[in-house]
């Protein structure tokens, strides 16, 4: 997804948002720039790490936040796909229907979402979730990568380059 053009000089950056994968990645960027598609971004090629250090600027937090809530969970017992519906439905918008355990069911279809056993969604999966969900809160929809083309989620590195 990055290696067009522009991005192939960003992928640098990605190891700094782990656990995101590149399409997550990509999905953060284009939200915060107000873009649908990578085709509808126009940067300037000097002006490419301006925006990266924005994202990067909201997104440490944000991680710090999702890895503690994650842990606890883990740490407590409480970890499981009731847990994680209910984090994220935290992060929606307010006018928004709640999360589904039907979309949860399609992420883990896809490999989105992907299961280490039953009741029990990948832990950096879900962090990286949590992560995406924080950075674009105000889309209700559309908020998640859209499916690759080809394979799956499951294909798809959370750190490509690490």
């Amino acid at each position: 997804m990055f290696s067009r053009g522009l991005f192939t000089e960003s992928l640098s950056i990605l190891p700094f948002l782990a656990p995101l994968s590149e399409s997550m990645t990509m999905q953060a960027f284009l939200t915060q720039e107000g873009k649908r598609s990578n085709t509808q971004l126009h940067i300037k090629r000097q002006e490419v790490l301006a925006p990266w250090a924005r994202l990067y600027q909201r997104f440490r937090p944000i991680r710090e936040e999702a890895y503690s809530l994650t842990k606890d969970a883990l740490e407590r017992g409480d970890y499981s796909t009731r847990w994680i519906i209910a984090e994220l439905s935290k992060r929606y918008p307010k006018r928004s229907k709640p999360l589904s355990h039907e979309t949860i069911s399609r992420w883990r279809e896809t490999g989105l979402l992907p299961y280490q056993k039953e009741d029990f969604p990948d832990p950096d999966r879900a962090i990286a979730m949590l992560i995406l969900r924080s950075l674009t809160t105000d889309k209700i929809h559309a908020w998640t990568p859209k499916a690759p083309q080809s394979g799956d989620f499951r294909d798809e590195a959370l750190c490509p380059s690490c």
